[in-house]
């Protein structure tokens, strides 16, 4: 964390994938952060540190706890669960009994009913729903290949999630992300799938990784030409 930090909130990043690397790069940089990761990773995040590469070159060293040693998550973190949502579950059962009523639970999956399913797991948190539209992928243990940064989009359905999201996105935006709000938790779950879609497609007729389409010039330009007139679509009555 740089000696300009202003925050004193402990942010815990759970995963060590492409997306969890990628926040935890910058957020590091406004607040105390902690990689939650598995195994030979762990120990290797935790000795050799990890870069961004690509569009962005960084490298970070943040504190990395293993996630099959004892632990436990600060009161009042933040913490951000960036695994796969197939891993979601199991990840869960992990956290559940490390959390308290003072933490703030940030959900990063892509999927519907993923804010449903954590509310099932660990009903003590407030629950913030955080899509990334990310171009990232992990190109080695501890390297990230960045294509490109859209926007995160964070949702709370009630309080006191609304007042942490707050404290959230201004993190996210100290952090250089670009941040908006949805509605609700419903509205950014379906509008990430939905987007989700549209590019899945493309790239998977050209054989090419969903952020790739943030690495070429002419198509980079495509997702901020579409969203605000997909921002402002609402379905039809009756």
């Amino acid at each position: 964390m740089s000696t300009s930090a202003a925050s004193s909130r402990a942010i815990w990043i759970v995963g060590a994938g492409a997306v969890g690397l990628h926040l935890a790069a910058r957020l590091h940089e406004v607040a105390a952060v902690t990689l939650v990761a598995r195994g030979a990773r762990a120990a290797a995040l935790a000795t050799e540190g990890f870069e961004l590469t690509g569009a962005e070159q960084r490298r970070a060293f943040v504190p990395v706890v293993d996630a099959a040693a004892e632990w436990s998550v600060p009161a009042g973190a933040i913490v951000l669960v960036a695994v796969k949502a197939t891993q979601l579950a199991e990840t869960l059962e992990v956290l559940a009994p490390r959390l308290t009523q003072g933490q703030v639970l940030g959900l990063c999956q892509n999927g519907l009913g993923i804010a449903g399913l954590a509310r099932e797991r660990v009903p003590a948190p407030a629950l913030v729903r955080v899509a990334c539209w990310l171009g990232a992928g992990l190109s080695g243990p501890t390297a990230v290949r960045v294509a490109g940064v859209f926007q995160l989009e964070l949702a709370a359905d009630d309080e006191p999630a609304r007042s942490h999201m707050s404290e959230l996105q201004g993190l996210l935006t100290a952090a250089g992300y670009p941040v908006t709000v949805a509605a609700s938790v419903a509205a950014c779950e379906w509008r990430k799938s939905l987007w989700n879609l549209a590019v899945s497609g493309p790239c998977a007729l050209l054989d090419a990784v969903n952020g790739a389409i943030l690495e070429v010039p002419h198509c980079a330009r495509w997702p901020r030409r579409c969203w605000p007139r997909r921002a402002r679509w609402r379905p039809r009555k009756g």
